[in-house]
């Protein structure tokens, strides 16, 4: 009986360790991928998408944005008990900035003058969460897009940045207006404006008022900027968001250490972190890399990436093509100690509604809420609402688990330790599916004689329905088989009849070869095909005539 306890406890460990009724951890390129649950929470009264997503007084605001047909929004709406509640706002500020002051308001500000993201505009407005309304704020010092803010001392706020219009930086005092304070080297589009002291802020982006990239330069509110080497190799991830500055702050403004975390893309399109200390910007070190591909093919990144002093963690938001939702958590304390930060993934099953390019928070709580956002057209944005939560097992259920050590106690008391010799005699069974060159036969079966990839939308789920198994074991035997995820293997298949049909079909309309071939439309058929052969699909048929 000396081996029941170790037994027990590594049983109740492992149970505790994921989710119920979820998929056991994974490892992929050597960084572990761990199940998280999502709930499914009530829409929006209104599909948003670039709108202000963020939480004070202990509610949650999702505010203007553009709705349906690409038509500036013009309300707002709180979470409270589960339920989304409307109210009024006075402009939609569409791709306009929010910003959580320290007396528990937010400052919205800007945002397109007119659907379709034409324009600028010049209105501010305060949330106040005690009241639930909106009251008027002074206008700008000039119309902006594409804007951020930060609150300085006494009250000060500054912003900067602009869309399709002049740059420059403008500061409002309490009692006064927005009065412009000073020039910007560069002219940026989302920049980030993070507090170097208390009464001052760097200003830096990627990208200027027409997207195009820029060359480092950092502005100061108040004084001289500066060149910054790193950021011509290291460029701020660009999220079509506003940057909010206490998101990713890791210092202690007490003692005037005023320190930030960035997501960066680096030379070779690899992902890294930024870290801003004291004004002096460096690279993170992490024990792997964050990675780019997932359990079924390449993970978009679209969120910021957002940190939790009392955890030590940063947590970065990303969906892939099947929706799954994916957090990363980085764990950076370690790093600031000499060391290096921890990476692991956090990833959920596919979820119906989730939009590829999700709006998502971190809550006070730790967990994050996904409201709103779009997939490929600024037409047709999201109300879906999902709650993200990374915590393996629920405070709520843990007394469970001790019955559970209960009966297992019981189990193999009653038994006589007949099961543990057993196990000396068993011979253990297959740990990695993800090679299992049987599995993978059948799923080439079903593409190659059932041209299963011809079915719009094919999803991870019809394959495990038709092969009898779970979706997790499909991933892992077609990554570990052919180093690919699902969607890459699905596209391969589709591509290569495409040209088939191509060739066979010389006068065929480009349409009806998509559809055949199983893409979803045009649009994605010649952005799949030119990612996959270099070559739009009518550059290929003229080459291959």
């Amino acid at each position: 009986m000396k081996i029941c306890a170790p037994l027990l406890l590594f049983l109740l460990l492992a149970t505790c360790s994921r989710p119920e009724g979820g998929p056991e951890p994974l490892v992929i390129d050597g960084v572990r991928f761990v199940p998280m649950r999502a709930e499914r929470l009530p829409d929006m009264h209104h599909p948003r998408s670039a709108h202000i997503l963020e939480e004070t007084g202990g509610l949650v605001l999702a505010a203007g944005g553009h709705t349906t047909g690409f038509i500036p929004e013009k309300s707002a709406e709180y979470l409270k008990d589960g339920k989304w509640v409307e109210v009024d706002m006075l402009y939609p500020h569409d791709a306009g900035f929010g910003l959580p002051l320290r007396d528990g308001r937010i400052l919205l500000g800007g945002g397109y003058g007119e659907s379709f993201g034409i324009s600028q505009s010049w209105g501010t407005e305060l949330w106040d969460p005690a009241s639930r309304q909106f009251r008027p704020f002074p206008i700008m010092d000039r119309k902006r897009a594409h804007g951020a803010a930060v609150e300085l001392a006494e009250g000060k706020i500054a912003v900067s940045g602009n869309w399709y219009n002049s740059d420059g930086i403008g500061v409002y005092s309490p009692g006064g207006t927005f009065n412009e304070a000073g020039w910007s080297t560069e002219q940026r589009s989302y920049p980030y404006m993070l507090r170097s002291d208390s009464d001052n802020a760097l200003i830096f982006s990627s990208r200027g008022t027409r997207y195009e990239p820029l060359e480092g330069w950092v502005d100061r509110v108040y004084g001289d900027g500066f060149q910054e080497p790193l950021l011509c190799q290291w460029q701020p991830c660009h999220f079509d968001r506003s940057p909010v500055g206490d998101a990713c702050f890791i210092g202690d403004m007490s003692t005037g250490h005023y320190d930030y975390l960035i997501l960066a893309s680096g030379p070779e399109g690899q992902f890294g972190i930024l870290q801003i200390r004291g004004g002096r910007f460096s690279l993170l070190e992490t024990q792997k890399h964050l990675p780019q591909e997932g359990l079924d093919g390449r993970i978009n990144w679209c969120g910021m990436l957002r940190t939790d002093r009392g955890t030590g963690n940063a947590w970065l938001m990303g969906t892939d093509s099947l929706r799954r939702a994916y957090l990363a958590r980085i764990g950076y304390t370690e790093a600031l100690q000499g060391g290096k930060a921890s990476v692991t993934i956090h990833y959920s099953e596919p979820l119906e509604a989730l939009p590829f390019n999700a709006w998502d928070l971190l809550l006070a709580d730790g967990r994050v809420l996904v409201a709103g956002g779009n997939d490929d057209s600024n037409y047709e944005p999201s109300a879906a609402t999902y709650m993200l939560s990374t915590e393996a097992c629920p405070s709520s259920g843990s007394s469970r688990w001790w019955i559970y050590l209960l009966l297992l106690a019981l189990v193999v008391g009653l038994t006589g330790g007949w099961l543990l010799p057993r196990r000396h005699e068993e011979e253990p069974g297959p740990k990695t599916p993800a090679k299992s060159p049987d599995m993978m036969s059948r799923i080439s079966l079903l593409m190659e004689e059932k041209e299963l990839f011809r079915k719009p939308g094919l999803r991870l789920e019809d394959l495990a329905r038709e092969l009898g198994t779970n979706t997790t074991y499909i991933s892992a035997t077609i990554n570990g088989q052919t180093g690919t995820g699902f969607p890459d293997y699905v596209a391969g298949y589709r591509i290569r009849y495409a040209q088939g049909l191509m060739r066979k079909y010389p006068s065929r309309l480009m349409a009806e070869i998509a559809i055949e071939a199983g893409f979803a439309n045009e649009k994605t058929f010649f952005r799949t095909f030119k990612a996959k052969t270099g070559e739009t699909p009518t550059e290929w048929r003229k080459s291959d005539s």
